[in-house]
């Protein structure tokens, strides 16, 4: 069994069959909906995949959409997993969100790089009854901070709601994105990823534009950065649908 299964295993069974209700408080108690379930976790984690899923799947249960921000892992050929920290089951069963949000934060992999690995601390930026904001403590500021003069999409899918902020930094973004830079994976389709959506701000920051388009589809977000400096170059923009479904759109260069 791979340690990204062992990771969320105790809990995906539970979570596949819900029916989660959007715009639920963001101080509910996550396992509310299933009595007589268990929910735990291996922890700490051992690679940032099973980590992201961990908080796609309580944003997920709790009806919020999650926005998290992380550093790429660049681990390299033949790099094997970050050795155990002494896993242990943790059973988040009863915890308000953002105690069991606190919880997997706090049991964060540590981030492979060229020469070694190195911890990492994530904290909440956000939490509202409908978004939950997580960022790595290590970034200052990134190309989400960027404030745009306005922001405007009428009647679009998700996808090309997520086009459209690209192009705030690359203008010549394709509409028809190659296959060179997007990547889907997922168990479903990305029918509920498709569907009109509207967006219209003014003075807002990337950051809040994307929550405004996620949200309204009760999906999630994940923007990864090739270094710790948050730039554009080199980034990705993956959308989670609330079915599961993962569709990432980079940057150009």
């Amino acid at each position: 069994m791979t340690c990204r299964v062992r990771s969320v295993l105790a809990f995906v069974t539970v979570l596949s069959a819900a029916v989660v209700a959007h715009g639920s408080d963001a101080s509910q108690k996550i396992v509310s909906a299933f009595e007589g379930h268990s929910y735990d976790l291996w922890l700490p984690f051992e690679d940032g995949a099973a980590f992201e899923e961990a908080l796609m799947l309580l944003g997920r249960h709790a009806g919020v959409s999650v926005g998290l921000e992380r550093v790429r892992d660049s681990k390299l050929p033949g790099q094997g997993r970050i050795a155990s920290r002494n896993r242990v089951r943790t059973n988040l069963t009863g915890q308000e969100l953002t105690q069991a949000m606190q919880t997997v934060l706090l049991a964060a992999p540590a981030l492979r790089t060229g020469s070694g690995s190195e911890i990492q601390q994530f904290a909440l930026t956000r939490v509202n009854e409908d978004v939950v904001n997580v960022r790595p403590t290590s970034l200052v500021q990134t190309f989400l901070d960027t404030t745009v003069p306005s922001f405007n999409v009428t009647n679009v899918s998700l996808t090309d709601g997520v086009i459209a902020l690209h192009r705030l930094f690359d203008k010549e973004y394709p509409d028809h994105t190659p296959a060179s830079l997007i990547i889907s994976t997922g168990r479903t389709d990305a029918s509920s990823l498709e569907g009109p959506i509207s967006v219209s701000v003014r003075t807002a920051r990337v950051r809040d534009i994307l929550n405004d388009l996620v949200r309204a589809k009760s999906a999630s977000w994940v923007a990864t950065y090739i270094t710790s400096s948050g730039s554009y170059e080199g980034s990705q923009l993956t959308i989670t649908s609330s079915t599961g479904y993962h569709r990432t759109l980079a940057a150009r260069r």
